[in-house]
């Protein structure tokens, strides 16, 4: 007799699965998280979904109880959905996952951390943080005695503590979130939090179908939706490919812009002709990271596409964890990320201030990378370097010249610059008729 088709998978929420334990109930408790998330806080119990783990669950019995978990319910949702497809019956999703089920005590926890903002900076944090508190409860206290009548009545008593304690927690917790330095961490922000805690660590995948490959990304701007706004904003964005995953039930037909910086500095745009939903082919790799990052639809994409998460795939650069680019150049010979000092990013290249070091990781497609420098109308010198690598280089007036910069064994996806120019110009002392008085150094383009 054959095997009767899987049945779906229970969804629970993470009360559900403490009532579980609490009854003694057998089941395995997965968690499909990375090590690096792992360290931060697991739910006792459970074990890591590595590859060991994943060989010996193939073996199990399909009758068993598996529970899965991650982060946000959504990775563990797609390994239990995998498990059923191999045959496995009685599987379960906690849909809340690690981070929501501390969700009713935001903004007082910070989910990024799962930890009491009270906790977050040592002791010295703790205590300037319960002072919000202190002071709270003494000016409720205060006001409580003030207004108190020689005769109180119950119900205005009842009515009047309440309030004033609605009052104190507003004020304690707005002092404490204030002193803690932090912004209100949502979902999406929380998870782009806990990817840049966690760059340059190794964080060995498991490869259970497409979907749980790296981190799955929603909006993370904290803005309200506008009619015509970006579907997708983000800061502070760690190193990574991002690909785009389309959250609709529709085949999707249109024009998305990828904006770095600022939502009308686009660096790539996608079309899409009749693409289906889920992942999509759109994706854009960020060695240094990003500032912020923005994904608006056209008016034919809007229509089909409500809705996209990015797919985050960390990579393996430490140079580029302490790095955010702030804008980005985009050439035909490849792409260069500002990621500090005083530059001026412009269609094809930058121009960096006059005594700034201008800080840039650049990406080609072939090796090795070459410079176009053009200096201004003054004599300058200009320092190049890129990690040991250094040259200076006189200019003459109006002087242009290729620098060809060796590569690095150490990099493999990007090349760290830096470029001082020690002298400049103002365009408006060459030309009468412009307006422009920046202290311009040197040109720096990608060739």
């Amino acid at each position: 007799m054959g095997r009767l088709a899987p049945v779906d998978v229970r969804e629970i929420s993470a009360l559900e699965l403490k009532a579980m334990r609490d009854r003694g109930e057998a089941f395995d408790l997965v968690d499909v998280r990375s090590p690096a998330e792992r360290a931060i806080g697991v739910i006792p119990g459970s074990r890591i979904l590595d590859q060991e783990t994943y060989e010996e669950l193939l073996q199990a019995d399909p009758d068993a109880r598996i529970v899965f978990t991650c982060h946000f319910g959504e990775r563990s949702r797609a390994a239990a959905e995998h498990f059923r497809q191999r045959g496995f019956t009685n599987l379960y999703n906690v849909r809340d996952g690690y981070a929501l089920s501390l969700d009713w005590l935001a903004p007082a926890v910070n989910l990024a951390h799962a930890l009491p903002s009270l906790f977050q900076t040592g002791v010295a944090g703790a205590w300037g943080r319960a002072s919000g508190w202190i002071v709270a409860l003494i000016a409720a206290w205060w006001l409580l005695r003030a207004v108190e009548p020689r005769s109180p009545t119950p119900g205005r008593w009842t009515l009047g503590v309440g309030l004033i304690g609605c009052l104190a927690l507003l004020i304690g917790t707005t002092c404490g979130w204030a002193a803690s330095g932090r912004n209100s961490i949502e979902r999406g922000a929380s998870l782009l939090r806990l990817a840049a805690d966690a760059c340059g660590a190794s964080v060995p995948r498991v490869p259970i179908g497409k979907s749980i490959v790296g981190l799955i990304v929603p909006d993370a701007a904290r803005r309200v939706a506008t009619a015509h706004g970006p579907l997708w904003g983000g800061r502070d964005l760690p190193p990574g490919r991002y690909t785009v995953k389309l959250r609709t039930g529709l085949n999707a037909t249109g024009t998305l812009s990828v904006a770095l910086g600022r939502p009308d500095s686009v660096i790539r745009t996608c079309e899409f002709a009749d693409e289906q939903p889920g992942r999509s082919h759109c994706s854009v790799e960020l060695p240094a990271g990003a500032t912020s990052l923005w994904l608006t639809p056209d008016a034919a994409l809007r229509r089909t596409v409500p809705a996209v998460d990015l797919l985050l795939e960390p990579i393996a650069w430490p140079d580029g964890c302490d790095r955010r680019a702030g804008r980005a150049v985009v050439s035909p010979a490849g792409m260069l990320f500002v990621t500090g000092g005083d530059v001026y990013a412009e269609a094809t290249g930058a121009w960096v201030i006059a005594g700034s070091t201008g800080e840039f990781v650049a990406t080609t497609p072939g090796e090795p990378l070459r410079l176009y420098l053009r200096n201004g109308s003054s004599p300058n010198e200009v320092s190049v370097s890129s990690g040991a690598w250094h040259d200076l280089l006189a200019f003459a007036p109006n002087q242009s010249r290729e620098v060809a910069v060796p590569s690095r064994s150490d990099v493999s996806l990007a090349t760290p610059l830096a470029i001082r120019p020690s002298a400049g110009f103002r365009p408006a002392d060459a030309d009468s008729a412009s307006r422009d008085v920046r202290v311009l150094g040197v040109w720096v383009e990608l060739r």
